[in-house]
């Protein structure tokens, strides 16, 4: 809620503040109408790679490198839980909210006559950004799993978290 507010805040306020306002749902809308949601939905995706690349990635050197190796990004290797599938995501993401964007502003070029559904846009800005929202939070659960693991573990099994921490060192 706190990230949206210069979304819903300013609607808000000004339909108390005036007193012929449309109403602070109809302001909401028409700010989301204007795709603002795709924005926040990609600018989610950046803390997203973040957690899963900040230290469960690794990038394999040209000796290391197994030709059987059947990698989907080549060399790049995600430990990460999901991580290839969570970083495809957030790619696909970032392409859908740009195209959807660029749809929701074509309103405003005066040279070209287009008429969208803005209503699906409307809603579909909605699920893309509670879709986004909801593989951060997923990603950030994995992670807050990962780091404190070793927590209930047996000493055996700190010792192998230990050694498997400090292979890059």
């Amino acid at each position: 809620m706190f990230s949206t507010l210069p979304l819903w805040f300013f609607p808000l306020a000004i339909s108390f503040l005036l007193k012929d306002s449309p109403g602070s749902f109809v302001l909401i809308k028409k700010s989301l109408e204007r795709g603002d949601l795709f924005i926040y939905s990609a600018a989610l995706i950046g803390p997203l790679i973040y957690l899963i690349t900040k230290r469960y990635v690794e990038i394999d050197n040209e000796e290391s490198a197994d030709e059987n190796d059947n990698r989907l990004f080549g060399k790049i290797n995600f430990e990460f839980p999901y991580g290839a599938s969570f970083f495809i995501i957030a790619i696909l993401i970032c392409m859908v909210a740009a195209i959807c964007f660029g749809f929701s502003n074509l309103n405003a070029v005066k040279d070209i006559n287009v008429v969208l559904n803005t209503e699906f846009l409307f809603y579909f800005s909605i699920f893309i950004y509670i879709f986004s929202l909801s593989c951060l939070f997923s990603v950030s659960v994995y992670r807050n799993e990962l780091e404190n693991i070793g927590k209930n573990l047996g000493n055996d099994e700190r010792e192998f978290l230990k050694k498997w921490q400090n292979r890059d060192e």
